[in-house]
């Protein structure tokens, strides 16, 4: 924990020097620190690391919490602006995208499930795109917008996918002869998301000086922090109930819709967002 902790405060410093982005620097940070680790226990025999269950649950927190910051970082103004013509162009990016890595895959004649690696090879690192799009102060410009869509809607079709195939996988391995099993299951998070939209609009019409209140800028206790952690992992938590095995790949998919729920819903989000980022892209 403390050299992680000490490698991100030094992060900055560093990757301002090379000249490269701050999320490509700390990857190789990992990977410097993940080879220091394996040489010393090949030459010694011993392990620096005895328990890395902190860190997986870490990380895993970790690309939770970034996914829900993507949601929660798209202009919903900007892309009604440019209506269709942004969603079409990460529609073809997608297929694109597929269908090269199918051929990439098939050229390499790599004795595994082509299907499975193409959709391996197409997703798209949220983790990378959000933080260096935000650094070059892009995220907030229509191109900006564009990319985080386009890396969106990259990420979600091959995240459905892959958790599609990983449902269809386990309902046979299962003894479950139903085809339709994962198609209900993810019919049944997106209708459930369809439907706390549908409330939650309901609850703002309603109530809407309760609700906004949660976004003041002077808010001692930090309900607007609270509330949308609270959001975050209820949604996470209704995917590990759901997807068992695949509750994980469910999970990161809910995230990024929880923070996409908060950003349709509340127009004004800007410092309740700041807070969040300082949490997620200072420390995850």
């Amino acid at each position: 924990m403390v050299t992680v902790a000490v490698l991100a405060f030094l992060a900055p410093f560093i990757c301002r020097r090379l000249k490269v982005p701050i999320v490509v620097g700390e990857i190789l940070f990992g990977f410097v620190v993940g080879l220091v680790v394996f040489v010393f226990l090949k030459l010694f025999g011993y392990s620096l690391i005895d328990d890395a269950n902190s860190l997986k649950l870490l990380s895993l927190i970790g690309i939770i919490f970034l996914m829900f910051l993507a949601g929660l970082d798209i202009n919903f103004g900007i892309l009604q602006t440019q209506g269709l013509k942004s969603l079409s162009k990460a529609i073809i990016v997608v297929v694109i995208v597929i269908i090269l890595s199918f051929i990439i895959v098939q050229f390499l004649g790599i004795n595994a499930d082509p299907l499975f690696l193409s959709l391996m090879f197409s997703t798209v690192s949220v983790g990378i795109v959000m933080p260096t799009l935000r650094k070059t102060r892009f995220s907030k410009t229509n191109t900006g917008q564009t990319m985080i869509l386009t890396a969106m809607v990259v990420n979600f079709a091959t995240i459905m996918f892959l958790t599609y195939y990983a449902l269809e996988l386990h309902t046979k391995f299962s003894g479950i002869n139903s085809i339709f099993t994962p198609v209900v299951f993810m019919m049944f998070v997106i209708s459930l998301y369809l439907s706390i939209y549908r409330i939650s609009r309901e609850l703002i019409w309603y109530f809407p000086k309760t609700l906004n209140r949660f976004f003041k800028k002077h808010e001692p206790v930090e309900l607007a922090v609270r509330v949308s952690i609270a959001v975050l992992f209820v949604f996470v938590a209704i995917s590990g109930f759901m997807g068992g095995v695949n509750s994980v790949s469910i999970g990161i998919l809910t995230a990024f819709m929880a923070g996409a729920l908060i950003s349709l819903l509340f127009t004004d989000v800007t410092i309740v967002e700041r807070k969040l980022f300082w949490i997620g892209y200072g420390f995850f």
